[in-house]
């Protein structure tokens, strides 16, 4: 039988797949790069060896597999390569609830790539594993993300600190929107979409 990850999800400029082997490579590249690292609130090292990427990787197609995350390489179509890595984190199917993200080469910023990468996702949650609400978190300084999640419709539900891999976090964004934002919020987030391709 099938996981139900084993699949992809075709956006009119992305396309957005289970990861592969291979992909661990751009994943380090991406997660090396310094600007993104100081954003990332669950990735705490600036610089990652070859082996702590292989195993970054392996945690990520075993979250995969076990359907407890959902990580998927960001694919551009008319560029043929991998832009970056969005999805889920901490999914729970019976709790109905996830952790989204987005994380994207700086050459791709700016262009609506995001919102259709999270769009996918979005309606992928909502529509076919019926998850009940979606959760992101960001740090107040990455003023990029908090417009991005006000834009989506995300409601910033507290800022907080974080204890993450033994490092603090202070100024942690909270965001959520459940089933009914989708619902009110899907047809504005499908014409930004098309005014962005």
């Amino acid at each position: 039988m099938k996981s139900i990850f084993d699949f992809k999800l075709v956006g009119q400029r992305v396309c957005l797949y289970f990861p592969r082997k291979e992909a661990y490579v751009f994943l380090g590249d991406l997660y090396s790069d310094k600007l993104l690292m100081r954003y990332l609130v669950n990735l705490y090292k600036k610089e990652y060896s070859k082996q702590e990427i292989e195993q970054l990787w392996e945690r990520h197609l075993k979250e995969n597999r076990a359907q407890k995350g959902l990580k998927l390489a960001v694919y551009h179509k008319e560029d043929e390569k991998i832009i970056g890595f969005c999805g889920f984190g901490m999914l729970d199917l019976k709790e109905k609830k996830a952790n989204a993200g987005v994380v994207l080469k700086k050459e791709y910023w700016g262009n609506g790539y995001a919102l259709e990468c999270m769009f996918l996702c979005w309606r992928y949650a909502f529509e076919k594993l019926d998850i009940k609400e979606i959760s992101a978190n960001t740090l107040l300084s990455n003023k990029r993300a908090c417009r991005f999640f006000d834009l989506m419709g995300m409601r910033k539900v507290q800022v907080t600190t974080e204890i993450v891999a033994g490092h603090k976090y202070e100024n942690v964004v909270l965001y959520s929107f459940d089933c009914n934002d989708w619902k009110k919020n899907k047809s504005k987030l499908m014409a930004m979409l098309k005014k962005r391709v």
